[in-house]
This record gives structure tokens, sequence and C-alpha cells, in this order.
């Protein structure tokens, strides 16, 4: 298939700012964005502001970052949701029998659950590596 016959300029350019965000957690002024880029202030302002608009971004001071709407699509998508409905009862039933608590993964996605005092809670989350604590993100549900 010809990728640049079915092309979209513009989602391509919004994509581009959140990539690049997601490498940059201290933000990126504008002129930053457009320079990392290769494009002027003038072709990304719309789609920064549009970006802002819609809760992607948020801007702090003369920076932009990325806002946790991302992360919290992820964890409505699908997989997420039916790895966690379907662990967190075996894990709660094995956390009650040998009375520990334990962790679950899988690369790139962890479930914490079964506290043997908090049987109705449960953590999941991501990692670079797969490994839990080590970088990257996590929720309390």
């Amino acid at each position: 298939m010809d990728n640049t016959r079915y092309s979209a300029p513009a989602l391509e350019k919004g994509l581009d700012i959140i990539e690049l965000l997601a490498s940059h957690p201290e933000g990126l002024s504008l002129a930053d964005l457009g320079k990392t880029l290769g494009r002027t202030t003038a072709e990304i302002f719309r789609m920064v502001v549009t970006l802002e608009t819609r809760g992607y971004l948020l801007a702090i001071g003369d920076r932009y970052v990325l806002s946790l709407l991302l992360f919290q699509l992820a964890h409505r998508h699908q997989p997420v949701r039916s790895l966690v409905t379907t662990a967190l009862p075996l894990m709660t039933q094995l956390a009650n029998d040998v009375k520990q608590s334990f962790q679950s993964g899988t690369l790139g996605l962890f479930v914490e659950g079964g506290h043997a005092d908090r049987h109705d809670r449960y953590r999941f989350g991501t990692s670079a590596d797969g490994v839990p604590g080590r970088t990257g993100t996590q929720a309390d549900a």
C-alpha cells in the first residue's frame, strides 16, 4: 500500500507533537516544538491549541506538556480492562489462601492486587521495561 497516498498531514502533525512531548516531561515551548519538528510556530500553533482544548496538552507558563488524558484512554482500552477483570478475582483468592499480596504482569503492564487487608483494591499501570515500580505510570482503582 502506498502510505503517502493515504496520508493525513494534520493528523501526522498532531501525533508528531504528542510523541515529541512524551519524550520531554519538562515540556516544550511553541518555538521549541516548531524547531524540533522542523516546522514554523505558525504551522503548529492551531494544532497545539486544539490539542490543549481537547485535553491532550496542558500549558504551564510558555511550555506545553502532555496531560494524563492518553493514560486515561489507554486504561479504558479493552485489553487492559479484560486483564484486570480476569486476573483480580483469581489474585484475590490466591492472596486470601496464602495471606500475601503479589503482582502479576505482562510486558509493559502489571496488576497488583489481592492485598490481604484490602481485598477490594488493586493497582495497575505500565512500565517501560515491564517491571512495575521502575519507570512508567500506575493508577489505583
